[in-house]
């Protein structure tokens, strides 16, 4: 899963489909099935009935959820390609959505290897909300979001204070080696050291290696990549000051990191085992931002 295909609209990680309420809020598939199924009984009995008033009782009785399903839309796809114009508290309700839906994959994957789960107890919407900085302006580039969260002179103040090794300031998440590339160039006139974290740039143990021997302020990288780094320790998040989840939806299909099949079941293992401890640990010295 390096991040450089677009991936498949079937895949599994997007088959769980979330829903809106009447109110307009998102519903997993788990709080959805039940209605789901409700309505396919009474659906069911009702043209089963139908049918025995005009005596035909061969006929199997339609799936009632074959038309809902027509109408039934991806909210979680489709709020990922608002995600920088979202009030911070919908972007807490999108991050817990799909961290919920990584999570019954997990269990149910889990569950058949008869394994037991490795997945942390996930905070409610309301405490993601804290985790959450939002820059000033949505309509600017990546780099005016950065600095309207974290100014040059303070990530320039970290990076130069800081003296260990694979300890960045700033930890970047983005859905291809193409789009890390295009970051890294935005954020040249930092004047920041940066670790490149993606696949196409050397292999894991090459970049494990690097960030063991150098202090860098700025990391950029791709979820598979960055998992297995922080999984050998070679990169940590005990210094970090900010956490990027870049918001930016790809052409043509507009996934997002946190969507985008190839990337997203990484994307959210991260988030889980690694970013949210942190979160947890360092409390407000350590922030979680789309842009």
């Amino acid at each position: 899963m390096g991040g450089d295909d677009l991936g498949d609209d079937d895949a599994d990680y997007l088959n769980v489909s979330v829903q809106e309420d009447d109110d307009g809020a998102l519903v997993t598939a788990k709080d959805h099935s039940a209605a789901i199924q409700d309505e396919k009984e009474s659906s069911t009995t009702n043209d089963n009935k139908k049918r025995q008033l005009n005596g035909d009782h061969d006929k199997e009785a339609p799936d009632a959820t074959t038309k809902k399903s027509k109408k039934s839309h991806n909210v979680l796809l489709e709020t990922s390609r608002h995600l920088l114009t979202l009030q911070r508290e919908e972007q807490a309700l999108f991050l817990s959505t799909a961290l919920q839906h990584y999570t019954q994959l997990r269990g149910n994957n889990d569950n058949n290897n008869e394994e037991e789960s490795d997945i942390p107890k996930l905070p409610s919407p309301t405490r993601w909300a804290h985790f959450l900085v939002q820059p000033k302006e949505s309509n600017t580039t990546f780099l005016d979001r950065l600095l309207s969260v974290m100014s040059k002179k303070r990530l320039k103040k970290q990076a130069r204070n800081s003296t260990q090794q694979g300890h960045p300031s700033i930890v970047i998440i983005c859905q291809s080696a193409r789009r890390a590339v295009a970051l890294l160039q935005e954020c040249a006139p930092l004047g920041v050291k940066a670790a490149k974290l993606f696949p196409k740039q050397a292999t894991v143990a090459q970049q494990a290696t690097e960030l063991q021997s150098t202090s860098v302020g700025l990391a950029v990288g791709t979820p598979h990549r960055l998992l297995a780094l922080l999984d050998t320790g070679a990169l940590q998040l005990s210094a970090a000051q900010l956490i990027v989840l870049d918001a930016a939806p790809c052409p043509p299909k507009h996934y997002t990191v946190c969507t985008l099949p190839d990337t997203a079941p990484d994307c959210m293992q991260l988030l889980a085992q690694h970013v949210l401890p942190a979160l947890q640990r360092q409390g407000k010295q350590l922030k979680l931002a789309f842009l």
